[in-house]
């Protein structure tokens, strides 16, 4: 069966159902020879594939649950707030903050001003990124100012970040990087113990972002709430489940946890 769905399905085919196929079959393939011979090692960085992304989005809820979750978290961080500056580690096209600014826009107190710094490696995408968002927060009354800094995730320097005396930071990260919809799938179905779920890759972060002074904020009920309403949206036959852990919200499929939120703060802000 396997050699039959690589013949007939090619994820460069524009059926979104074929090349979500490909992806499977090249996930199922890469199962069964870790199981024969384990040589199977965890996936590295691909080149950007934005169609692969709309398609991930679109076929399952783990973009939707990372974007409503953190701007739950950050809307909660900056309550009451004039000025907010906002850094996206990787912003790729923005399709988390139109939501975003509308509910900025619609304070009882007033909007606030907001600047965003957007990252990622090809500045036309962020020109282009910032443009859309700004032309959205213009419609929208709300005052807003985009700086496009293209770095590898690596590379980043604070030299970079224009930070400024009164407002207030928040820095959002969803660590997924590109080539998504081919990423995730052979992470479920290929790749087996602590690398399938991230377990050690969370670990390791949180002992990082403790060590430097951070302090972990639980999410809220709303967060949880948010996070639920996603996961209505798909029938409990596509197997996705939602645990609260240690503050944190963890998506998972067939008992693997797959995505975990959480939320920080600098301990000096408390």
């Amino acid at each position: 069966m396997l050699l039959e769905l690589t013949q007939l399905a090619s994820p460069y085919k524009p059926s979104c159902a074929e090349r979500v196929v490909a992806y499977f079959a090249k996930a199922m393939t890469s199962r069964v020879m870790n199981s024969w011979l384990g040589v199977c090692s965890p996936l590295i960085n691909q080149r950007s594939i934005n169609s692969s992304f709309q398609v991930f989005n679109n076929i399952s809820p783990f973009i939707k649950f990372a974007h409503f979750t953190s701007n739950q978290a950050i809307l909660e961080a900056v309550n009451r707030t004039n000025s907010i500056h906002i850094i996206d580690l990787d912003i790729m096209q923005g399709l988390q903050w139109p939501p975003f600014f509308h509910i900025l826009a619609t304070r009882m107190e007033g909007p606030p001003e907001v600047r965003m710094t957007g990252m990622g490696t090809s500045m036309e995408l962020l020109v282009k990124t910032g443009k859309q968002l700004s032309n959205f927060a213009r419609r929208l009354g709300l005052s807003f100012k985009f700086n496009p800094v293209a770095t590898k995730f690596g590379e980043i320097d604070v030299s970079m970040v224009q930070v400024r005396h009164g407002e207030t930071l928040a820095v959002h990260w969803h660590s997924v990087g590109h080539g998504l919809l081919s990423k995730e799938i052979n992470n479920i179905l290929a790749i087996g113990g602590p690398a399938r779920s991230g377990e050690d890759k969370f670990r390791q972060w949180r002992s990082e972002l403790a060590r430097h002074c951070f302090v972990q904020v639980p999410m809220s009920a709303n967060s949880v709430a948010q996070a639920q309403l996603i996961l209505n949206m798909f029938s409990p036959a596509h197997g996705y489940s939602l645990a609260q852990v240690d503050g944190t919200l963890r998506l998972g499929w067939k008992d693997t946890d797959l995505y975990t939120a959480s939320a920080w703060t600098s301990s000096t802000s408390r």
